[in-house]
């Protein structure tokens, strides 16, 4: 390291340690360690909230939704109850958005669960009209 970059880095850190006033340095290295500190945890925490949202939707195939396509609407409300990944808000809303459909976060789980229960009772009925036609 030159000369010039190790009084760049000193002429830093006096301009930080000037932002604490006049307190004892163990106290305001104390406080920037904290600072960074918060932060780290706050980023281990949106990685792990990254990391379910990708497992969630990972879960969620075109498999899955064509079953779910078939079930009556007993059996999918019963599904989407007891499935593991549809407990969440989170795995409902990675549901509606794999069937392009735009619902709030702010609805609760059941309005989200109804939502998308309409929306499959809805292509059976696009279907059957559609069978009807063609025959």
């Amino acid at each position: 390291m030159n000369t010039s970059e190790v009084s760049k880095i000193l002429r830093k850190t006096a301009d930080i340690l000037d932002l604490f006033g006049d307190i004892p340095l163990q106290e305001a290295l104390d406080d920037i360690y904290r600072t960074i500190d918060r932060k780290k945890s706050n980023t281990k925490k949106e990685i792990r909230a990254k990391e379910e949202e990708a497992n969630n939707s990972i879960l969620i195939t075109d498999e899955l939704i064509l079953q779910m396509s078939e079930m009556k609407n007993d059996e999918l409300s019963n599904f989407l109850k007891n499935h593991k990944i549809f407990n969440s808000k989170s795995g409902l809303l990675s549901l509606a958005e794999k069937l392009s459909l735009q619902l709030s976060a702010r609805n609760n789980i059941e309005t989200l669960a109804h939502s998308i229960l309409k929306h499959f009772e809805r292509l059976r009925l696009d279907t059957m009209i559609q069978n009807e036609r063609n025959n």
